[in-house]
This record gives C-alpha cells, structure tokens and sequence, in this order.
C-alpha cells in the first residue's frame, strides 16, 4: 500500500453551531487518515466548489483504499467526525491556486464552510498565492455570500451552462 503525506498540524478554527456544538476547522494531522475515508465514502459528501478535475482528483479512493487526494483543511465534529473538508491545488503554472470544497449536505451552507473556505485561502496565501480559482455549479446553489463571509473578493466570474468559474482573491 503506497503511503500518503499528511502535512503536520497548524492553528486551528473553532465554528460553534446552534445548540452550542463546536465544530474544529484546521489543517489535516496524519491521524486523520481513516476519518477522512469516511467521509469520501459518504453518500451525503457533495462538493460545493471544485477546480478542473478536482472531483477526479480529490473525491475518490484509490483501490487501496487510499483517497485520491488529501485535503488540507478540515472541519471536524467533537467526536472527531469529517463534515466538510477543502483542497488547495497549486497553478500548473503561475497562475491562481485550485480550490475545492465537499461537505455533507447538512453543512453546505453557513459557519462551517466559511471557516474551511477562510483557512484554505489563508493555507494559500502563506503559500505566496494571491488569487484563487474555483468552480461552482447551480446544482447545490452558489456558495458566493460563504466565499464573501470568508473575506474573498469576487475577481471576475464566467458561466456557462450551470457552472460558473470563479476567480478570488483574499481581502
């Protein structure tokens, strides 16, 4: 089985959602691994945003069991459970980085994408990046008020037909 690099862990978020459950948003820590299968494997995860391909290369697991891609943000319950979870692709060239987004259906809007939308443009700009390039469909509504909340500026956009590319920078 091959082995996959987590990176180690950095400054974390806490969401506090109604009722008072905490939710923890940060970077992924090599104890992750299995929370994280879970969650791709869950029929509730859908992505919210995603660059090109990033469904083929962050949502999926490998035949061993291993996923495609790891994320560099994640959103955790108390009991240590993935509800939404983010990528940061660098440009192929020097262009924008790729973000994607997933998160179970009951965590696509609001605190809790924010704050994972928050921390990935933060991972990008300590990465030097200073704009962001995302895809968003009309199938699970636009995230554009999450991605404002979160303190990105809408750069520019293009649509056609359904999806919308969109081009961010951090405020």
């Amino acid at each position: 089985m091959a082995t996959t690099q987590i990176p180690p862990r950095a400054p974390e978020a806490e969401v506090e959602l109604d009722g008072g459950r905490l939710v923890t948003v940060r970077r992924v820590a090599p104890d992750d691994a299995a929370s994280i299968l879970v969650f791709l494997a869950s029929p509730g995860v859908r992505f919210l945003c995603s660059g090109p391909g990033a469904r083929d290369e962050c949502g999926h697991i490998r035949a061993e069991g291993e996923p495609t891609a790891i994320p560099q943000v994640i959103a955790v319950s108390g009991e240590d459970d993935v509800l939404a979870a983010g990528w940061l692709a660098p440009a192929a060239a020097q262009g924008p980085a790729r973000l994607a987004v997933a998160a179970h259906v009951g965590y696509l809007r609001g605190e809790v994408v924010i704050a994972v939308f928050r921390q990935l443009a933060l991972e990008a700009v300590q990465r030097g990046f200073e704009r962001f390039t995302t895809c968003v469909t009309s199938l699970h509504g636009q995230p554009f008020e999450e991605l404002r909340a979160a303190g990105l500026r809408i750069e520019s956009s293009f649509s056609l037909g359904g999806v919308t590319e969109v081009e961010l920078s951090f405020e």
